[in-house]
């Protein structure tokens, strides 16, 4: 199988995707939140490409049987919630359209972003200088976030730590009651260290900041 041959079975290598989200999705309720997973024989790449049909197939039948429920109501692992249909549909088309939005003017897709963060500015009653940039998901939204507050820490020191580096900046001290573990991913990642972490008192059997622990702190 071929790339050719995937692009003239569209139809039906579609239609197979349809069968196996739509399945999974109609045994949420009876699926599995977790499982004790069995040791499985590792995969041995073939000679000759499967194709997307027979790759599909083969997933399902070695995998699909221990995805777990994640999707469900009754999955409180991660409380991340199931997809909605419309952003389920959403993300198929996405996948689709396939547009580069890395920068404008060949495509209305970075005017489609723009849009929807003026909606959002609507719904939160956020000020109309209020921008943004959407990321693939909380961890890149906690990267993102701390990359701009190091920019803006620096540029008030009269560096700038895009085009000068780390290697003049003092470590700037990030506060937090219960910081998710992203956090000190990130901070490691962008050179600012996770000791620069200071922990604050948090509301006892919460993740809450406990204010009154900061009352007149110097």
């Amino acid at each position: 199988m071929n790339m050719r041959d995937d692009w003239a079975q569209l139809d039906d290598v579609l239609i197979d995707a349809q069968r196996a989200a739509q399945g999974f999705l109609k045994s949420v309720a009876q699926r599995p939140v977790g499982h004790v997973l069995p040791a499985l024989e590792p995969d041995i790449l073939p000679d000759e490409g499967l194709g997307a049909r027979g790759a599909l197939a083969a997933f399902r039948g070695k995998y699909e049987a221990w995805l777990a429920a994640s999707s469900g109501p009754r999955y409180l692992g991660f409380v991340t919630g199931g997809t909605t249909p419309a952003a389920l549909a959403g993300d198929w088309l996405v996948a689709a359209y396939d547009q580069n939005v890395g920068s404008a003017g060949d495509s209305i897709a970075t005017t489609v972003e723009h849009e929807t963060l003026g909606l959002l500015r609507s719904l939160f009653g956020l000020p109309e200088t209020f921008e943004g940039a959407f990321v693939t998901g909380a961890t890149m939204a906690n990267f993102v976030a701390l990359a701009t507050a190091r920019q803006w820490a620096a540029q008030r020191l009269g560096i700038d730590v895009s085009e000068q580096g780390l290697w003049r900046m003092p470590p700037v001290p990030v506060l937090g009651g219960s910081p998710h573990a992203s956090v000190l991913k990130a901070l490691a990642m962008l050179g600012m260290g996770r000791q620069v972490m200071e922990q604050l008192p948090h509301v006892p059997e919460s993740m809450a900041v406990d204010q009154r622990g900061l009352c007149c702190k110097e």
